[in-house]
């Protein structure tokens, strides 16, 4: 039998050479007798989403991963006839669970091509990781979707962002990057969405966002409704932003879609020009109007017909009731 190859290198796979049974060999990342063997697989178009997944390890968001921020990956295999680098992972039940090269796996769906993918069936869940984070480093992660991962991890296991930096990080990432991070992680995934790649979605970005925007004003399906309109009016201008981003070009600019979007925001009466929620009155039914300040709060109630004392001390054991929740 052919000696298994063995690449210290675990993500230099474009050029996979496999032995004489069909096996590529990397070194585990933490035993070090230890070999993991892959053998490459080929899915069909049409098999793609229903026999991979992607694990919440993964940090890359799918959600972001359409067929437009994915056009020069999936032009590039179009060019070449199909994908040349395979992904990576193992089996999990009865689907293959994609490691690392979660953006090939969706763009040869788009594309139609076959998904390459090198499968191990004894990889553990620790290797796996340490292999994708890994990835990530030979291929950086976005300020947001790095985000998204740590705000998840002080949410469900009450991290903060020291014990993030220091454990979670060993220490490479600072605790002021990990809190940037979650900031931008809490913008509506519509607004990340409205940007060629999260990549675009800096600190600075983030903070331009806020000033003008404030997203965390809005009611979240209100605001995701409103931005899918501006999408669709403004067609044109998003995909040539998203041109000039793909081609390099120097006009491309975060500030003008941010810009425009605001505009919008104005013009439909959704913010004054100050960037601030308009107050607004609104009737509930034909017993009373309530109004709402500029951030959308609860300031007054005015019923249109005196209360009787038996309505009225009912409300108040109402509202008492509901405060106490």
């Amino acid at each position: 039998m052919a000696k298994k190859k063995s690449n210290r290198n675990l993500f230099d796979l474009e050029d996979v050479g496999l032995d004489s049974d069909g096996v590529f060999a990397i070194d585990s990342p933490i035993e070090l007798e230890r070999k993991l063997e892959f053998k490459l697989v080929e899915l069909a178009p049409e098999h793609i989403l229903s026999e991979t997944s992607v694990p919440n390890y993964n940090r890359r968001v799918q959600e972001l991963l359409s067929e437009q921020s994915l056009s020069p990956l999936i032009a590039q295999i179009v060019s070449s006839n199909g994908q040349h680098t395979p992904a990576l992972g193992r089996r999990v039940g009865d689907k293959i669970e994609v490691i690392f090269g979660s953006r090939r796996r969706m763009a040869c769906h788009f594309a139609g091509f076959a998904f390459r993918i090198l499968v191990s069936d004894d990889v553990t869940q620790e290797e796996a990781q340490i292999l994708s984070r890994s990835e990530n480093e030979h291929k950086p992660i976005s300020l947001y979707e790095n985000g998204r991962y740590w705000l998840r991890l002080s949410e469900e296991q009450n991290l903060s962002v020291r014990k993030i930096a220091e454990l979670i990080e060993s220490g490479e990432v600072s605790k002021s990057t990990v809190q940037n991070g979650i900031d931008v992680a809490r913008l509506p995934l519509s607004i990340i969405d409205l940007f060629p790649s999260p990549d675009v979605v800096t600190k600075r970005v983030y903070d331009r966002i806020q000033s003008e925007i404030a997203p965390a004003t809005f009611d979240a399906e209100l605001l995701n409704a409103i931005v899918h309109d501006f999408q669709v009016e403004q067609t044109a201008l998003i995909t040539e932003m998203y041109g000039y981003y793909i081609e390099g070009d120097s006009q491309f600019s975060a500030d003008k879609l941010i810009k425009a979007l605001k505009e919008y925001l104005v013009e439909n009466k959704h913010l004054t020009e100050s960037g601030s929620i308009p107050s607004k009155v609104y009737a509930i039914g034909s017993v009373a109007n309530v109004t709402t300040n500029k951030k959308g709060q609860l300031t007054a109630v005015k019923f249109n017909k005196p209360l009787a004392a038996d309505k009225l001390q009912a409300l108040d054991s109402l509202i008492q009731n509901f405060f106490e929740q």
